[in-house]
């Protein structure tokens, strides 16, 4: 399938990530020097512990067991660093191996699913049945048609969804909002402002509407049709709909991933 969009990691974001390394390594090397490596160990302990609280609060709001895991093999990062510091070091030395077996258990369990970034790749999907580039972005709400459906299904999808990561939903009194592009102030609930980031909406009239941010479309290579490219992102979340209904959300995950085709309805419907 071609892509559509840029690259994920181009030679700045290489550079920028590079030099950020060194200057993190740069600087634990001089308070190494100057403070100790006790120092250092507590610092280490830092971000594990805040990559603990994140994976808890991803559990929470996901129920998805693969991040307790990675919860399980942050904490041990934490105590091993800790321990080191205020105990001994052999003992550290047993949580250290408890990191690395809670964490690669964690990353095989992410490289058989292939979901490394579904929003990425729900983005390829809509693009995929768009070829023309006549009008390029606007930041209006697409109406995406009607489509028949029941708010308790729109929850069985919502369950779903945020399991896997590909939606953060929404329930308000008129809507369900689908949030496609998220910060991590959404998964803590500091905010549940959607505007300005991509969405799909289904209201009580049942119509869906999209919304692809400026941000999201500044990701394809070139100029698409905008409402195309709405069009056919409301599209395949009526697929995602229909499969949910029929209980067959496999199926949804097996498009996101790319190891199923998307039904020719969505790869022809747009074209008109």
């Amino acid at each position: 399938m071609e892509r559509k969009l840029k690259p994920l990691v181009t030679p700045g974001r290489l550079l920028g990530g590079i030099f950020a390394a060194l200057l993190v390594i740069g600087t634990l090397l001089i308070i190494r020097f100057f403070y100790g490596s006790d120092v250092v160990f507590l610092l280490g302990a830092l971000y594990p512990a805040g990559a603990a609280v994140w994976s808890l609060v991803i559990l929470i709001r996901t129920r998805n067991g693969n991040y307790l895991i990675l919860l399980l093999a942050m904490l041990f990062f934490t105590a091993a660093n800790l321990i080191r510091v205020f105990y001994r070091e052999s003992v550290a030395e047993y949580f250290l191996f408890g990191f690395f077996a809670f964490f690669l258990w964690f990353l095989i369990i992410r490289v058989k699913e292939k979901l490394y970034n579904p929003y990425r790749k729900i983005l390829e999907l809509a693009a995929r049945p768009v070829e023309d580039a006549r009008d390029g972005f606007t930041g209006r709400p697409y109406p995406a048609g009607f489509f028949r459906y029941r708010f308790e299904e729109l929850r069985k999808l919502a369950r779903y969804l945020v399991k896997k990561r590909i939606a953060l939903p929404y329930f308000e009194r008129d809507r369900v909002v689908f949030l496609l592009e998220y910060s991590c102030w959404h998964w803590f609930g500091f905010t549940r402002n959607y505007q300005g980031y991509t969405h799909v909406i289904f209201t009580r009239r049942q119509e869906i509407v999209v919304n692809i941010s400026r941000a999201s479309y500044q990701r394809y290579r070139d100029e698409l049709t905008f409402d195309r490219l709405c069009a056919s992102m409301g599209e395949i979340f009526r697929i995602f709909l229909d499969f949910s209904k029929s209980n067959r959300e496999k199926e949804i995950f097996k498009m996101v991933q790319g190891t199923r085709e998307l039904p020719s309805k969505a790869i022809t419907g747009n074209q008109a």
